[in-house]
């Protein structure tokens, strides 16, 4: 006697926990994408805040004779900035130059967009306190 193959189908589970684990998947491949996007984001960030950095200081360096602090207007208006150096982070915010009794330093408010917060680009890096 033959017998027959049993045709089974998809269960309503088997059907749910897939789909769970497809979700699980592609949230986890988002995530990885964005943070990807951000850490190149912070990259370009950095690249352009060291440029207006280097620009600062040949401005600083040519102008001993001013204690003041040179404007990104300045630097570009005087052309210190390299042809294409951007003076905006990746998130439309214009950079900043702070001078102190440390030195120049160049600040992103970061993707947030406010100043003062943990997101913030700075070049050189804020020194830690002891």
């Amino acid at each position: 006697m033959k017998q027959r193959a049993r045709q089974r189908g998809i269960t309503t589970v088997e059907l749910a926990l897939s789909a769970a684990m497809l979700a699980v998947v592609v949230s986890g491949a988002a995530w990885l994408l964005s943070f990807k996007k951000e850490t190149g984001q912070v990259d370009r960030a950095l690249t352009s805040a060291q440029q207006v950095l280097e620009a600062a200081e040949s401005w600083k360096s040519e102008n001993a004779d001013s204690s003041g602090c040179p404007t990104l207007s300045q630097l570009e208006h005087e052309r210190f900035l390299k042809e294409g150096a951007s003076t905006e982070d990746p998130w439309g915010s214009r950079l900043r130059i702070h001078c102190d009794d440390d030195g120049l330093a160049v600040i992103s408010p970061g993707p947030d967009g406010r100043a003062g917060t943990n997101d913030d680009v700075r070049v050189p890096r804020a020194k830690s306190r002891s």
